[in-house]
């Protein structure tokens, strides 16, 4: 089909659709387009449906629902009935993206489950040349003429859209940013993460995450996290007969003299010092506890 031209949209590429509708839903629109997005002042609302695969380029995404992130080649926005969004790259930037505009009972049960959820707009298909070819099989094939053959196209849109959407997070909101960055912080506490990372999905710059942040928790999100490090390190002492070194190597410290350092700065106490209160908190807790079992004999 030839391509046409629209406002903002440098060149436009629609696939004709099936003739035969499905009772499950139907593609009413699919197609390819290199364009300059959607203003954010004019946020743009639809009655559909939709799944848009960047292939090429990088910008921003947002919606009414006050989700905002960064996004990248490889990534997938699924954009909702009535919700007003806004996408596309810097300013007189140009980006490349497949389209699917798709409606019927069987997306509206997919969202009702929650497979579909718009606090989850973004989600990740790398590597590009894998996950487009997966859209273009369902989506630019021969024409149907059955209902049947009408009907598994839509189930097999549905299974790429449970398969994209599995293991996404919900993005944070701009009210709840901070105590998403916390939960991610306070996670998986004995690997690496890159504060970068962490600021992306708060839909921030680094310079702006960490200043933030650091209003918001006293201190930068590097040292919070140490810091939430060492108190897992103190509960895991408290808790469990372990060595100072099995400890260190558990959390990921690089050996037990770093360890020892951390958990100086931020508990004020040497692990000796740690150590020796702790015994006494226990033989007291003990000995309380013996007293109160002979008072009821």
């Amino acid at each position: 089909m030839k391509p046409r031209r629209f406002e903002r949209t440098v060149a436009i590429e629609e696939w004709e659709c099936d003739d035969v509708l499905s009772p499950l839903g139907r593609i009413s629109i699919a197609g390819w387009a290199t364009h300059r997005g959607i203003a954010p002042d004019a946020m743009r609302v639809l009655g559909c449906y939709v799944l848009i695969y960047l292939l090429e380029g990088e910008g921003t995404f947002q919606d009414a629902n006050r989700n905002r992130s960064k996004i990248k080649a490889g990534d997938c926005l699924l954009l909702f009935p009535g919700v007003g969004h806004a996408y596309g790259p810097p300013a007189n930037g140009l980006w490349r993206e497949l389209f699917v505009h798709f409606e019927g009972p069987l997306f509206q049960t997919l969202q009702t489950t929650g497979v579909l959820d718009p606090r989850r707009p973004i989600h990740n298909g790398a590597p590009v040349e894998v996950w487009s070819q997966k859209i273009l099989d369902i989506v630019h094939t021969p024409r149907l003429t059955s209902v049947a053959d009408s009907s598994e196209k839509m189930c097999r849109l549905a299974g790429l859209l449970a398969r994209l959407t599995a293991d996404t997070p919900i993005l944070p909101r701009e009210d709840d940013w901070f105590e998403h960055a916390v939960r991610v912080l306070e996670g998986n506490i004995n690997e690496p993460i890159e504060m970068q990372w962490v600021a992306d999905a708060a839909g921030m710059s680094y310079h702006n995450f960490r200043k933030r942040f650091t209003e918001r928790a006293g201190e930068p999100p590097a040292r919070f996290r140490a810091r939430a490090r060492v108190e897992v390190a103190r509960r895991m002492l408290e808790r469990d007969e372990l060595t100072a070194r099995a400890v260190a190597k558990s959390l990921g410290f690089a050996d037990e003299a770093h360890f020892s350092r951390a958990f100086r700065l931020f508990s004020g106490q040497t692990l000796r010092e740690f150590r020796r209160e702790l015994r006494a908190k226990q033989k007291a807790v003990r000995e309380a506890a013996s007293e109160s079992d002979d008072d009821s004999e």
